[in-house]
């Protein structure tokens, strides 16, 4: 059986290789350039740009498209620490192969959870595109009321309102339903798709009875957020559409000469001018030809600004690199202190863990093999859809909980859980289907330190999931109450749905579906949901919490910013790609703003809020002098 799996793959491949990568080599991928081939040992000068974006991942390749687009005589250099985007991960079905210990992968590894004592793995992806190269590829905006609590706690500009013309932006929704609304996007890069998964019983089945039970909900990326929804993919013509494909495709490249896509790139430092307080550049290693030695380092120099974007782990450990952190922590590893932030705090994350159900019904539960049968092959191979086309994730709902609401005074339009369903089963024959519970709000937080000095050793993720009592009670309920609505479900009751309650040792004797056995089972079950955000915190300058401004600027240091995940004050409810990509779009319109009001080619621009105290100021002296 092995062997004949074996070899459908292998012919998969073949038929694959052969029938679609043409297209995706010349019309989606990224034509980037070596760092050894742009910065050659041989060649000593210095280049100079006018913005230098550290990360070519999820937000940084909307930054520098963005930036680039905008003003033909800007100079922008895109680093990427990580290679090009691999077809093997461009279609969507493929997400289900997971990239750890592989080249795509940074390869995070946490500290001991509190109550498993496990090491997490976190997945994020070391490539062209970042972790929309790499993830499940889901359109989920978060709720409204996340991003007004940002407002209020200090992100002026950052409300609902604020947020939601980039998010429309940003969009190019394909449901011709979905086209009508005034909140969605019908023109911008990234294409927005309702999963290619027709027919699929189990969809079918979820979505009947969420309407017969009044939880349906047609879009929960639109008025609503709550009750089961079918999902929403960034996909296209049977392609997943990172950020990457939208942003930097060649179609979209051929008229951005001044845009300079580098990989193998990873950056060390930012430089620092100590006596102005000023980003001047990065260093950044480089390789060899024949990849043989150890890298040499190589300093690109930035007219204008340096704008982070390397992800909510890699962020906050190039900033303590480069001098900007808590004073103890950079003193542990001889670091001269730039500015005194709290960079590496208040990392958050959704947590999540699985379970699966079975039923008597063969039509529910897919398995590996079945993608790589000729008819499914030659499906995806000629017209792009089928199984290949499509997510195993079939549908994600949200809800909210009154007894904890009561608590923690969440409005009744929040989510506390989200649930993702998946039509996968563990073995062939299986009538099985998967369900991921997962926290979309937790309190408690952890932190990123770093192991030494040494930019290339990894850094030291204290995640502390679970930490606050608090979580653990909502977790617990959140996945009861989920549970208990297939459980109690008409439509699941006629095929004989039975839960499979996960058996961890240390809840051995609970009683299966009680909220004892809740509260045991997501202490040793519960790991990242690979959502890391939070840890280069924005908010008001007054805040000894802020690493950065509203404007994304680094708090005490001149032309540099931070735009990524890290930035986001505190969790959105649901998967972090579209918020992300957000940030990317509002960040590029802040920093061409800041430029028109000074369009000099060095230094630090001048604010509006700045202009305006200053005219202000002279049309008050004017007035006394005058008046005098």
């Amino acid at each position: 059986m092995a062997l004949d799996i074996s070899f459908r793959a292998a012919l998969t491949f073949v038929v694959l290789f052969a029938s679609r990568t043409t297209h995706w080599m010349t019309e989606l991928k990224t034509h980037d350039i070596p760092a050894r081939e742009i910065f050659p040992g041989n060649d000593s000068t210095t280049k100079t740009y006018d913005f230098i974006i550290v990360g070519a991942g999820t937000a940084g390749c909307v930054v520098a498209s963005r930036l680039a687009q905008n003003n033909p005589d800007w100079k922008i250099l895109l680093l990427e620490a990580g290679s090009s985007e691999e077809f093997s991960h461009s279609f969507p079905f493929k997400h289900v192969a997971k990239i750890a210990k592989t080249p795509l992968d940074w390869n995070f590894t946490t500290l001991p959870l509190p109550y498993s004592g496990v090491k997490d793995h976190i997945e994020a992806g070391r490539v062209i595109g970042g972790s929309s190269s790499t993830n499940a590829m889901v359109y989920i905006r978060g709720n409204p009321e996340d991003f007004d609590g940002w407002a209020r706690n200090g992100a002026t500009g950052w409300s609902w309102a604020d947020v939601l013309p980039y998010f429309i932006k940003s969009e190019n929704n394909n449901n011709p339903e979905l086209r009508k609304s005034k909140l969605h996007g019908t023109s911008g890069p990234m294409h927005t798709i309702d999963n290619p998964n027709g027919g699929i019983h189990l969809q079918d089945l979820l979505l009947a009875a969420a309407k017969e039970d009044g939880f349906y909900n047609a879009d929960s990326n639109g008025e609503s957020q709550l009750g089961w929804a079918p999902i929403q993919l960034n996909s296209f013509e049977g392609y997943r559409w990172s950020t990457a494909n939208a942003y930097l495709r060649p179609s979209v490249r051929k008229n951005l000469p001044n845009l300079h896509v580098v990989s193998d790139a990873e950056v060390t430092r930012i430089v620092i001018d100590s006596a102005t307080k000023t980003a001047t550049g990065v260093e950044f290693a480089v390789q060899h030809e024949g990849l043989t030695g150890a890298p040499r380092k190589v300093v690109a120099n930035a007219r204008k600004e340096v704008v982070v974007s390397s992800g909510a782990i890699n962020s906050p450990k190039l900033l303590l690199l480069s001098g900007i952190g808590p004073k103890a922590e950079l003193d542990k590893h001889n670091i001269t202190q730039l500015a005194d932030l709290p960079v590496g705090l208040n990392l958050h994350d959704h947590y999540m863990l699985q379970m699966q159900f079975s039923t008597n019904d063969s039509r529910i539960g897919r398995h590996f093999p079945q993608p790589t049968e000729m008819s499914e092959v030659q499906e995806y191979a000629t017209k792009g859809t089928g199984i290949l086309a499509a997510s195993p994730i079939l549908v994600y709902g949200f809800f909210h909980l009154p007894n904890q609401a009561k608590l923690d005074g969440t409005p009744d339009t929040q989510p506390h859980v989200q649930a993702s369903i998946a039509n996968i089963a563990v073995a062939p024959g299986q009538s099985e289907f998967m369900l991921s519970p997962l926290l979309l709000r937790p309190r408690s937080t952890g932190r990123i330190t770093l192991t030494d000095g040494i930019s290339s050793s990894p850094p030291i993720i204290d995640h502390q999931i679970l930490a606050e009592n608090v979580d653990i009670e909502v977790y617990a309920e959140g996945w009861q109450f989920i549970v208990n609505y297939f459980v109690k479900s008409e439509s699941f009751k006629q095929v004989n749905l039975q839960p499979i309650y996960p058996q961890p040792s240390n809840c051995s004797g609970l009683v299966n579906g009680s909220i004892e056995y809740y509260r045991c089972a997501v202490k040793q079950l519960t790991r990242s949901a690979w959502h890391p955000a939070g840890t280069c915190r924005m908010g008001n300058l007054t805040d000894e919490r802020t690493v950065v401004d509203p404007t994304l600027r680094v708090k005490g240091i001149k032309g540099l910013r931070v735009a990524d995940a890290s930035v986001m004050p505190s969790p959105t409810s649901g998967n972090t790609h579209a918020p992300i990509v957000m940030v990317g779009e509002k960040a590029a319109d802040m920093i061409i703003d800041s430029w028109k009001s000074n369009p000099s080619t060095s230094g630090s621009p001048t604010s509006r809020s700045t202009l305006c105290w200053a005219s202000i100021l002279h049309m008050t002296l004017l007035a006394i002098f005058t008046s005098s």
